[in-house]
């Protein structure tokens, strides 16, 4: 980084001290990094009772036992008539396994285990097992109240923009310990703005936690007035994530206060642990083997920082600072930005094939397609720096006329790119990774399965119920499933779908999934296989325990790389 100019030579000491406490914080990332492994996206593999069981006699405890440890959010037994039979005192976590102590004088009748836990991510992983014990009791109308709402959409756009403003500031914290020869006056231009980024990257930070512990609950946005959501929220990864930004934040301002060495390092300090913090939380940080991803995470955090966070300052002093100066500073951004993309490209390499898995999933899975979109737009923003570099940036050093407006305006093309990636990296939270799904499927393998609730997703219009039976007509594109199920009573119900293509043609699915939700009684979705003929039918057996509205998804693999998935309510009415 040296210029061989006397203002570099006179910052080579304060450099020294920055790469010491550069190498205290990657010891204590060290410890962060041999923590237990963990997969994100648990999975139910066995469960006590089994899903569907009929048992002569009410069990003394449930239990559910997934392949990772993971945190209770909200854990419950609800007996026939929507009424909840055990509370939270009766859930004990041991590792893998969560246990429900079953009251002693629990009665005979059907009950549904529905539960929400955490994952290392943070992520909320949801699900119901029906079980019945004995002469199933009399079902009852439940009238508790709905609490889903758009809270993990909410929760989205907050991370993207915390992401934004977190890279801002550390980012130009970076910049000002690096790339100016001289802190003053560049250093009164840019801190008021990195300040209020700062301010901006701890409130979304802050606001996270609480919104991650309303999605973990499965309450509205209301929920964040209450203690107990952001008791959730700072329980999981994602609350200690918040935690440590906050702290590398306030290195950082404290940085931006500060001259000469302690300045420096505080600043450097403030860009470390801000990477951190975006290596303890999330998919791609929780990917097996973990010793191999959060480190991954952390280099490919930390070099988009720098990257990042650089270009805005970049164009203050395009614009600001003598030609002679702004040529010397460019250059020096240079020297170090060229490694920080071959670790940003190589990082993110290797963290796409973790999550991915096989290239296959990139076009039939949500998290791979935007995957693909996030990798055009880093496509096109090594384009755009490839081009700053290998032509503007000498024009800018030969003094051609008007090549520092040229290299600003290429610079904030850049950040537009910039803008779509941060996007499409805050969206990733809100669909499994391929990886996920891999181990899902392996679970229901071994007869136990797991359901994913996400939020927020439009559902198709339902058609009028029958008296002996309910029926939806349903159309997704240019595919139509009639779903009849009977007789939509509380239950044994049968399930069955004729499906049809393009033209009224008959569609046979290679497989097919129906799951059953009641939100109104925070039931987690309910999942079966369904059979599949040849002639576009698909039919299965399911148990409602409940009356009232039920929401049911027909989820559909037409092809090895294609899948349609049906929505609609389901009105389960009292029996007769």
């Amino acid at each position: 980084m040296s210029t061989g100019d006397p203002a570099g030579r006179h910052r080579a000491g304060p450099r020294d001290g920055i790469a010491r406490s550069a190498g205290l914080l990657m010891l204590v990332l060290a410890s962060l990094v041999h923590a237990p492994a963990a997969l994100a996206h648990a999975v139910v593999v066995e469960t006590g009772p089994e899903d569907g069981a009929r048992l002569d006699a009410p069990p003394r405890e449930a239990w559910l036992r997934f392949n990772e440890p993971v945190r209770p959010v909200t854990v419950r037994v609800l007996a026939a008539g929507g009424g909840a039979v055990t509370g939270p005192e009766a859930v004990t976590a041991e590792g893998e396994t969560i246990r429900i102590a079953l009251p002693e004088d629990l009665p005979e009748g059907g009950y549904v285990l529905s539960y929400r836990v955490t994952s290392a991510d943070g992520h909320p992983v949801a699900g119901s097992i029906v079980f019945a014990a004995g002469t199933e009791a009399p079902p009852a109308a439940v009238t508790e109240p709905s609490a889903t709402d758009g809270t993990a959409v909410a929760a989205a756009a907050v991370r993207a923009l915390h992401y934004a403003a977190l890279l801002f500031a550390a980012g130009g914290g970076l910049f000002l310990a690096f790339v100016p020869a001289r802190r003053d006056p560049l250093g009164g231009r840019l801190t008021p703005a990195l300040c209020l980024g700062a301010a901006v990257a701890a409130l979304t930070g802050m606001l996270g936690i609480g919104l991650a512990g309303a999605n973990l609950q499965g309450a509205p946005l209301g929920s964040l007035l209450q203690g107990g959501t952001w008791q959730t929220g700072l329980a999981t990864s994602v609350g200690f994530a918040g935690l440590l930004a906050l702290a590398g934040l306030l290195a950082g301002t404290t940085g931006l206060a500060l001259d000469g060495r302690r300045g420096d390092a505080a600043l450097v300090v403030g860009a470390l642990l801000a990477s951190a913090s975006l290596a303890v939380t999330g998919h791609a940080a929780t990917a097996p083997p973990r010793w191999l991803s959060q480190p991954l995470v952390f280099a490919h955090a930390l070099a988009a920082i720098y990257w990042v966070g650089a270009l805005w300052p970049l164009i203050v002093v395009l614009r600001t600072v003598p030609p002679d100066e702004a040529i010397r500073a460019v250059q020096r951004f240079s020297r170090l930005a060229v490694p920080a993309v071959a670790v940003l490209a190589l990082a993110g390499t290797v963290i796409s094939m973790l999550q991915l898995g096989d290239a296959a999933t990139v076009a039939t899975t949500a998290y791979g397609r935007i995957w693909l979109a996030k990798a055009m737009l880093v496509a096109i923003l090594l384009a755009l720096a490839a081009i700053n570099r290998q032509r503007l940036t000498p024009a800018l050093a030969e003094g051609r006329p008007a090549a520092a407006r040229r290299l600003a305006r290429g610079i904030r093309i850049e950040l537009l790119a910039v803008a779509g990636i941060i996007l499409a990296t805050a969206s990733f939270p809100l669909t499994p990774p391929p990886r996920a799904l891999l181990a899902q499927e392996a679970g229901m393998r071994e007869g136990a399965g797991e359901n994913h609730r996400h939020d927020g997703i439009p559902e198709a219009a339902a058609g009028p119920g029958r008296p002996d039976g309910y029926t939806a007509v349903v159309t997704v594109g240019n595919r139509t499933a009639v779903i009849a199920v009977e007789p939509a009573r509380p239950g044994r119900n049968s399930v069955k779908a004729y499906l049809t293509g393009p033209g009224d043609d008959v569609l046979s699915p290679l497989e097919a999934t129906v799951e059953l939700a009641h939100p109104d009684a925070g039931i987690e979705p309910i999942s079966r296989p369904l059979a599949v003929s040849a002639q576009g039918t698909v039919a299965g057996d399911v148990d409602l325990p409940f009356t009232g509205n039920w929401t049911l998804a027909l989820d559909v693999l037409v092809t090895d790389f294609e899948k349609a998935v049906f929505r609609t309510r389901l009105i389960v009415k009292e029996g007769r």
